[in-house]
């Protein structure tokens, strides 16, 4: 597996008020992420990388994550694809996400917070993001080619 970035997955888009926000906001089947107002990246052994292939930074470290490079900020990573030699896509989003902390507990770069409450936009469009993501905890990582209904983006 490489960071170079090829495809991406697209979430699905919903709004605040509808049923589905609230569902999946009140669901403990679900999590929250703030959304990042940057660009999507890869990490891995090749360094960070854009959407379009451009190299953000170096990386040099043995897994290759998911993200969003923020200006001023850096890399930001919101997903686990791989942990040295284990393609970790087909795990479900909670065990990925707590893999993702234990690698990056000693090396000391950035991993999107996770949102608490049952109505969490408003309080992440206050403190600046662009939104949020909703992510089902049982689900693995989505493929490239189509909007996953487990990654569900809510904006303004």
């Amino acid at each position: 597996m490489s960071a170079r970035p090829g495809n991406f997955p697209a979430p699905r888009q919903c709004y605040r008020g509808t049923d589905i926000y609230r569902r999946m906001a009140e669901s403990p089947l679900w999590v929250c992420e703030p959304k990042l107002n940057g660009y999507r990246s890869r990490a891995g052994a090749e360094g960070v990388c854009q959407r379009n292939g451009g190299r953000l930074e170096a990386w040099g470290h043995p897994v290759i994550c998911d993200g969003e490079w923020v200006r001023g900020q850096g890399f930001t990573a919101f997903d686990l694809l791989s942990w040295g030699v284990r393609d970790c896509r087909s795990l479900p989003y909670g065990r990925r996400r707590m893999l993702l902390e234990q690698a990056f507990a000693d090396m000391g770069f950035a991993i999107v917070p996770l949102l608490e409450g049952t109505d969490p936009l408003p309080a992440a469009l206050e403190a600046g993001y662009e939104g949020v993501v909703f992510k089902h905890l049982a689900k693995a990582y989505p493929d490239a080619h189509r909007p996953a209904p487990w990654w569900v983006k809510c904006k303004s």
